[in-house]
């Protein structure tokens, strides 16, 4: 392979964060914030904890012609993330999703999915296969458009026949899982060679004890302060949390995901590949938000035999 290590395709945007929110307003009513953020998000945070961990990543994604882009771009520069595969689309606003993060760090979104609606998963992946990367991380499913697993699991196979592996984080349903949508869910997750859920996501799913479902494929369940749960052909395996005060949470799952995919690069195996992602996610999620967030190889505590993640 003569690509990045790792290529993120899926709905990138911008997030605009409003915390703390102490309770859901009344309509009417007004609100007054002890801070509000402006980020990029999506499969932004992905990339950029993957950057922060010294893996060469490359986005695929689509956004409009609009300052909201030209800050994405600016935002990915800056992490060292190569953002060649960010298509334009003159004819649609950049995606965009407002977060409403309680004191606990619970939070609800509103997204405006805008040009994240201009490309099909399977072209998407198609272009992002044309990197020839090692990895692929499929994030955001379903805000992308909608339509038959089908065409999105034969781009995977093909990939597959490549020689690029494929992770696939199909992210929560607005349209609350329907019927055809889990449908379209656990297709694409069980054609995945890694299927990364979070909690809600898996008890929606049936996937809650994070057991493959074909040969040679993992499973991970990110638990949040519980910590993860992973499985392979060899079993399952809880993996505890690393404690941490959470200060904001938004993107801790695609962090999670990044420092997943960093140690399996490394040759790690699924149990301490959970552990060190528990404690990168940690790390984030304690730190205050801000482009400087995602945790670096240097900030992790040394672990005993835990090999460097490949920049290529």
């Amino acid at each position: 392979m003569s690509g990045p290590a790792v290529v993120v395709a899926g709905n990138l945007n911008v997030d605009l964060t409003l915390a703390h929110v102490p309770d859901w307003p009344k309509w009417g009513t007004e609100v007054v914030l002890e801070r509000a953020d402006r980020r990029a998000g999506g499969v932004a945070h992905a990339a950029c904890a993957l950057a922060a961990l010294g893996v060469a990543v490359t986005v695929v994604a689509a956004v409009g012609q609009d300052a909201d882009a030209a800050f994405l771009r600016s935002w990915l520069a800056r992490a060292g993330v190569d953002a060649s595969g960010v298509a334009v689309h003159p004819e649609r606003a950049t995606g965009l999703s407002v977060a409403v993060v309680r004191a606990d760090g619970e939070r609800t979104f509103f997204t405006l999915p805008g040009a994240l609606l201009a490309e099909a998963p399977a072209d998407l992946l198609a272009r992002a296969g044309a990197f020839r990367p090692r990895w692929l991380l499929l994030s955001g499913l379903m805000l992308l458009p909608d339509g038959p697993p089908e065409p999105i699991v034969a781009e995977m196979a093909r990939l597959s026949r490549l020689g690029t592996r494929v992770a696939v984080d199909v992210g929560w349903d607005p349209l609350g899982w329907p019927p055809r949508r889990l449908h379209l869910a656990r297709s694409v997750l069980e054609a995945a060679d890694l299927a990364l859920l979070n909690a809600d996501e898996a008890r929606a799913l049936g996937w809650e004890d994070a057991r493959p479902r074909r040969s040679g494929a993992k499973v991970a369940v990110k638990r949040g302060p519980l910590g993860a749960r992973v499985g392979d052909d060899g079993g399952g395996w809880d993996v505890p949390a690393t404690p941490a005060v959470a200060v904001d949470t938004v993107g801790a799952g695609d962090v999670w995901n990044a420092a997943f995919l960093a140690a399996s690069l490394a040759g790690q195996s699924a149990v301490p590949a959970a552990a060190r992602a528990n404690r990168v996610a940690a790390l984030y999620v304690a730190a205050p938000p801000g482009p400087d967030r995602y945790p670096s190889r240097e900030r992790l505590e040394p672990q005993s035999g835990e090999p460097a993640a490949p920049a290529g």
